[in-house]
């Protein structure tokens, strides 16, 4: 039987089901890389009782800034939960290789090509993008869009 230590949760998935079973086993759950625009923020005001029963249940809410933070404090979780931590997307190191081999590449696209990219497009948004980039061409004709569908089944379509 698996025994988990502690639930972690990326940005905001809070099930409240979800939670309160994980909650009611004694599990810790941290949510790291937290977001609450304002208008989720709203969203969970109309529905207080329940995101109380969310806020409850969350030993540690690690936000991206601050302005996140305060959104939580006001849906009630307690501040001593809150920590602003920033994005976690930006707490990589980047080895000397892949720097090279994006150097390598800028290289061969050309230095001063313009080169844009449309990625996890989902479907009907490749339509929007093409037309923006053919716009886009009427300026800088060299320009380059790499396209990258969200899913893979679409990335032959």
């Amino acid at each position: 039987r698996i025994k988990p230590s502690q639930m972690l949760i990326m940005e905001t998935e809070l099930w409240p089901n979800t939670l309160h079973t994980v909650a009611r086993s004694g599990i810790p759950i941290t949510v790291i890389n937290a977001r609450l625009s304002e208008r989720s923020c709203q969203r969970y005001a109309k529905v207080r009782p329940i995101f109380d029963m969310l806020a409850k249940n969350l030993t540690r809410v690690l936000c991206q800034y601050p302005d996140d933070a305060q959104r939580f404090i006001r849906l009630g979780v307690a501040k001593e939960k809150i920590f602003v931590t920033g994005s976690i997307k930006f707490d990589i190191d980047i080895d000397q290789t892949t720097i090279q081999k994006g150097q390598q590449l800028r290289s061969n696209l050309g230095r001063n090509r313009p080169v844009w990219i449309a990625a996890s497009t989902h479907q009907g948004e490749d339509e929007q993008v093409l037309a923006a980039h053919a716009e886009v061409l009427k300026e800088h004709p060299n320009a380059l869009l790499i396209l990258v569908p969200r899913h893979p089944e679409r990335f032959n379509a």
